[in-house]
């Protein structure tokens, strides 16, 4: 079993950049798939919660009226 000693919250602390420039996106077909699957029209909104970098939110955000992104902010 893996024993962290940082808080779950600064694993990446740091690494924000190397994290946004290495993590493969989703590809186009599977974003493709999902708005397919919630018929998205061009007129439904998007709560991308969690989103990290936002990358979801950017790849569907094509296919929405309103999308937001929200993040954990740490107090420090």
């Amino acid at each position: 079993m893996t024993n962290y000693s940082k808080e779950p919250s600064s694993l990446f602390s740091g690494v924000v950049n190397e994290y946004v420039k290495y993590r493969p996106r989703y590809p186009k077909d599977f974003i493709d798939q999902v708005l397919n699957w919630f018929q998205a029209d061009g007129q439904g909104r998007l709560l991308d919660a969690g989103c990290g970098p936002g990358t979801v939110t950017l790849d569907m955000s094509i296919a929405l009226k309103r999308s937001l992104a929200s993040i954990e902010c740490r107090d420090d």
